[in-house]
């Protein structure tokens, strides 16, 4: 089943994880937004893996499949569904509320830290010759099953909010990142196959007219000088009806009348500037 190594697997398409270990920070908006920018302003094509118990990208693009991710894991790669979304340039791994290490029964795998890495390997022909991308969405955890998708990752992107929690869950990456690596290995080279860089997004950021809240600038303080900061998005209720929409941001300010377009110019030069930013990272 080891038809490559790990850096032919990744000279090919890239990936991009969107992940942290804490629930409401926004991390399924910036996936969905992310990937609807980049098919639009690249002309790329796109496949979708929703990691997400939650099942929320799934639903977003509307997709309901007879076989999801967990099936994929239960049969070690060999079983597998991609379907189409709406949206022709993205196609789509349905997510699943089992998607868990009890759930797949990943500690009975050959190589629980590997299956994804081995589907990906298994399929990368088929994988090469359709996509030129492949962004993931994770449950907000540090089990096996989320191990394996960011053992894949070229970029992952940590979302993050102006709390401690969250702020703890980005400060606990590195070491999480560090044990996929000593897991994650070739069982022939015996080193491992987690290449990766990391991002920060400070998102729900609050402003009152051109000032930062005190939470906000407190927080801004510990991270703005992080060498992987990426940026900030503000607290907009816009931003976040993307998912209730299934449309992009950008989509949205796009078909409103070009008078009230305006409002909304600076925050979408911001997520883009932010996107753009993850995008330089995969070259």
């Amino acid at each position: 089943m080891w038809r490559m190594n790990s850096m032919s697997v990744k000279n090919g398409f890239k990936t991009v994880t969107f992940y942290i270990d804490k629930g409401g920070s926004a991390k399924t908006t910036n996936t969905f937004n992310y990937v609807k920018d980049a098919v639009s302003t690249s002309n790329i094509k796109a496949l979708v893996i929703d990691g997400d118990r939650s099942r929320n990208l799934t639903n977003v693009f509307g997709v309901n499949g007879d076989k999801t991710i967990a099936d994929l894991f239960k049969s070690d790669g060999e079983d597998f569904a991609i379907y189409p979304t709406s949206d022709p340039r993205i196609d789509i791994i349905v997510g699943d509320s089992d998607f868990t290490d009890e759930g797949v029964n990943i500690r009975g795998a050959s190589s629980p830290y590997l299956v994804l890495f081995t589907w990906y390997s298994m399929n990368y022909q088929m994988l090469s010759e359709k996509y030129d991308l492949i962004v993931i969405d994770t449950h907000n955890d540090t089990s096996i099953v989320t191990s394996n998708l960011i053992a894949v990752s070229d970029v992952v992107v940590s979302v993050t909010t102006p709390d401690g929690p969250s702020f703890t869950a980005w400060r606990n990456l590195p070491e999480f990142i560090e044990k996929v690596k000593t897991k994650a290995r070739n069982p022939f080279t015996k080193e491992t196959v987690v290449d990766l860089k990391l991002g920060l997004i400070a998102n729900n950021i609050i402003f009152y007219g051109n000032n930062v809240s005190a939470p906000s600038k407190e927080f801004l303080s510990l991270v703005e000088n992080d060498e992987h900061f990426l940026g900030l998005i503000p607290n907009r209720p816009i931003f976040v009806s993307t998912l209730l929409e299934g449309k992009s941001i950008f989509e949205i300010v796009d078909e409103m009348p070009i008078h009230k377009q305006q409002k909304y110019q600076n925050l979408l030069a911001g997520v883009r500037g932010i996107y753009a930013k993850i995008n330089a990272m995969l070259k």
